[in-house]
């Protein structure tokens, strides 16, 4: 039960007393050199369009894939391709973007920039007009 999300993220203020004022300054910079590294791909782009993960749906009861393509990622991290966002302000919208081959639901994720959460509605909406999902379903549960 330790192991469990939920258990896990209840003890995280306590995690706080561990980090100097430094360590956090020092997170404090990659997250913002994250930030600019993602508001300069939005100069470029007016919205971005990933996966939500880096691997197929993972079994019940796991916190995280175990590999992908046959190879053990290094941390849960690395599996999820949603935190990025979080952790720098951008807003994010989740689709679902079909099935795997094994019939397992897909998600992806509309990003924009700070503020921009009606384009990314609406792209989002233009989306499901063009390919309306309310109605598909896994084949398995």
């Amino acid at each position: 039960m330790a192991n469990r999300p939920a258990r896990r993220s209840l003890s995280l203020p306590d995690n706080g007393y561990e980090y100097s004022a430094l360590e956090y300054h020092q997170a404090n910079v990659l997250r913002s050199r994250a930030y600019e590294g993602i508001r300069s791909l939005l100069d470029e782009y007016d919205l971005l369009f990933t996966p939500t993960l880096a691997a197929p749906p993972f079994e019940k009861g796991a916190c995280a894939p175990r590999t992908i393509d046959r190879t053990a990622p290094a941390s849960d991290l690395e599996t999820f391709l949603t935190w990025r966002f979080n952790l720098t302000g951008h807003p994010a919208a989740f689709i679902p973007a079909g099935f795997s081959a094994d019939g397992l639901p897909l998600g992806a994720q509309i990003i924009g920039s700070r503020f921009e959460e009606t384009t990314i509605l609406t792209a989002s909406d233009a989306i499901e007009r063009r390919r309306p999902w309310a109605d598909d379903y896994p084949t398995v549960i």
